[in-house]
């Protein structure tokens, strides 16, 4: 080869893609390991691969993807020299290309609009593979690459074609496209639905390519491998299924319609023969049965047929019976235990005031240890007596040494304007009122009727 076709490699920019750096990565140590490069070609355009057509299986003369994958090894001889094998992309094309997953043959390739194609993807979520060479991982004229994390990346962009696919980045489009990626990338397969870029509702299934040289040990696989199918496609062995399953169960509901029929008939003419001696009795044991359910006590339910309907009436009879005695005991011990559950709320609701008054009285004790004020101290055991309680109103009398007689100090819920006659007006000297009586003989007075006790008057 003549020297001025010699190119110096280790210079990305002196490569056939302008920017390969597969020398410096097999130079790095440790030596004796193969590197294999990412799928490295130029980006082929939607223009340039359809050439007029309007689907790309019809886009026979239209423009190839080139690329290669290389498998780089350092020479163990000449530490500075390295052997490069490149696999031109084509055949990771063959693997994917040529399958039809509804039928058991093989394609010259396969329809994108049908959504019954297979794609690979690479382990950074790039299509390597794929109908459209436009979603295929390419680089730009001047070598440089596509970055899914640009501003450019958007939706817009991969369904237009401008810019490879990556699934990493393609959520926007569909939320199963990273997650697929993600689930290869834990060495998993499974089976999902989504849509692909034109719109056609697919069922799809991956599987991880497992591979573990450098670059691809960091997960180690190589990529992912999908096959897809419309899913009205899909559906088809289901339907035909189905309609198979209702013609059956058709041929099998009018053959049972016959049998019926003629079990229909033989049934009436025995029917009509066994009436007679069978129709009475059973009468007669349908109506016990209406009373025994309405509760009345069971009398007379015994029937003389001398057959088994007669042995029938008589257990019948037994039950109604047993059934009577048990309601009745049940609705004695629904009326013991109504009571019982009368009696507990009564206790319980006096036990609640008892407890009420215990902790109003440890309010009230707790209060006169820690308040000095004699009127925050009345207003605090004015209000306990309301609220904590249960009174409707509380006055307090206290006697007035200037005017000798007992004068209204506070009171507590009382209306204003009535507050305001008791304010004014000192309780007279009169020995039949209960106040006075209650001050004078420091007892305490209950009035449980205002109207008739003779306490009553205030």
């Amino acid at each position: 080869m003549p020297p001025s076709e010699l190119r110096n490699v280790s210079k990305p920019e002196n490569t056939t893609y302008k920017s390969e750096t597969y020398f410096q990565e097999i130079m790095k140590p440790p030596s004796g390991e193969i590197y294999v490069t990412h799928v490295t070609g130029w980006f082929v355009s939607p223009e340039e691969q359809l050439q007029g057509a309007r689907e790309v299986e019809e886009a026979v003369e239209g423009k190839k993807y080139e690329g290669v994958v290389r498998f780089v090894l350092r020479c163990p001889s000449e530490p500075t020299g390295i052997v490069v094998l490149s696999i031109d992309h084509l055949h990771l094309m063959e693997f994917t290309m040529h399958v039809l997953p509804t039928e058991g043959r093989f394609v010259v390739f396969p329809s994108y609009k049908s959504g019954n194609y297979a794609f690979m993807f690479d382990y950074e979520g790039w299509v390597i593979a794929h109908p459209k060479f436009w979603d295929i991982r390419g680089l730009r004229p001047d070598g440089s690459f596509f970055d899914p994390t640009a501003p450019y990346y958007n939706k817009e962009n991969p369904l237009a074609g401008k810019i490879p696919f990556n699934l990493d980045y393609a959520g926007m489009i569909n939320p199963n496209y990273p997650f697929i990626a993600s689930e290869v990338r834990k060495g998993r397969s499974g089976v999902t639905t989504t849509f692909n870029v034109g719109g056609t509702p697919r069922v799809m299934v991956y599987a991880p390519i497992f591979y573990n040289t450098k670059p691809y040990d960091r997960y180690g696989i190589f990529g992912g491998i999908t096959i897809g199918m419309e899913t009205t496609t899909f559906r088809e062995p289901i339907s035909l299924t189905k309609k198979a399953i209702a013609d059956m169960v058709y041929r099998t509901k009018v053959e049972r319609l016959v049998v019926i029929l003629g079990v229909i008939i033989a049934a009436t003419v025995c029917s009509f023969y066994l009436s007679k001696t069978i129709t009475k009795p059973i009468f007669h044991l349908a109506r016990k049965a209406r009373e025994v359910a309405e509760g009345e006590r069971p009398l007379d339910i015994e029937v003389s047929t001398g057959d088994e309907l007669e042995l029938l009436s008589k257990d019948f009879a037994e039950m109604a019976l047993e059934i009577w005695e048990q309601r009745e005991n049940l609705r004695k011990y629904c009326d013991e235990l109504s009571r019982s559950k009368k009696s507990l709320e009564i206790y319980s609701y006096e036990l609640e005031k008892k407890v009420n008054i215990i902790k109003n009285i440890h309010y009230l004790s707790h209060l006169l240890s820690i308040v000095y004020s004699k009127d925050e101290i009345f207003d605090a055991v004015l209000k306990t007596a309301v609220e904590g309680l249960g009174y409707a109103k509380v006055m307090l009398y206290l006697f007035d040494p200037i005017s000798g007689s007992l004068t209204c100090y506070r009171s507590f819920n009382v209306n204003p304007d009535l507050e305001k006659i008791f304010n004014t007006l000192p309780v007279a000297e009169e020995k039949d009122r209960a106040i006075i009586k209650a001050f004078k003989l420091g007892e305490t007075i209950f009035i449980k009727d205002v109207h008739e006790e003779k306490n009553s008057r205030f």
